[in-house]
């Protein structure tokens, strides 16, 4: 992703690519998969970093824990 800092405000501004959540270096479609994955019992995805799935995971938890909502990942997927 490219980024920039504004001379004037001395912040750091990106032009992320469209289907990228603020913060992440995976589109939501691979964030996504690796999620039904492991909703279904499957191991993480071969081809992204254990630790990195781990964080989606966690979050993914987390955010359904205080929305109480276990089962539709999409309304996870709003709220970000």
């Amino acid at each position: 992703m490219k980024r920039w800092r504004c001379p004037n405000c001395d912040a750091v501004h990106c032009a992320r690519p469209e289907g990228f959540l603020a913060g992440m270096q995976y589109p939501v479609k691979i964030q996504e998969t690796s999620i039904e994955a492991k909703l279904s019992g499957m191991p993480f995805l071969k081809c992204i970093p254990r630790q990195i799935q781990q964080h989606w995971w966690k979050a993914f938890i987390t955010r359904c824990r205080e929305e109480s909502n276990w089962t539709d990942r999409l309304e996870f997927y709003k709220g970000c």
